[in-house]
């Protein structure tokens, strides 16, 4: 699937080629471009305040999810690094740790 999915600010997630899936998720408060992590307890996702460790990131629209259920993620593909944000919407620094890191998951990040 290749998309381009615009942010807040109107900033994309999507660089190039994207491949997406449908994961639970937690109850909370999701933005495009929030980076996810599978929690073994429950089975779910959840917002990773760590990018290195991420296994997903958010891709559906902003939205404050009140009972558990699905959403639209990236699981892998070319991503732009500007839209990277942190569970209040904000854009994340990225490092060059956290670009090496994400490579290893299947995430391309481009500045």
């Amino acid at each position: 699937m290749t998309e381009s999915k615009k942010l807040q600010g109107g900033s994309t997630i999507c660089a190039g080629a994207v491949h997406t899936a449908m994961l639970p998720l937690t109850i909370d408060q999701y933005y495009i471009g929030m980076p996810l992590s599978y929690n073994t307890t429950t089975a779910k996702y959840a917002y990773q305040s760590n990018i290195s460790n991420a296994d997903a990131i958010y891709y559906a629209g902003e939205r404050n999810i009140t009972v558990a259920v699905d959403g639209q993620a990236i699981v892998g593909g070319v991503i732009y690094e500007t839209g990277l944000v942190s569970d209040s919407g904000v854009k994340l620094t990225i490092t060059e740790a956290n670009r090496k890191a994400l490579r290893a998951k299947g995430f391309y990040p481009v500045p």
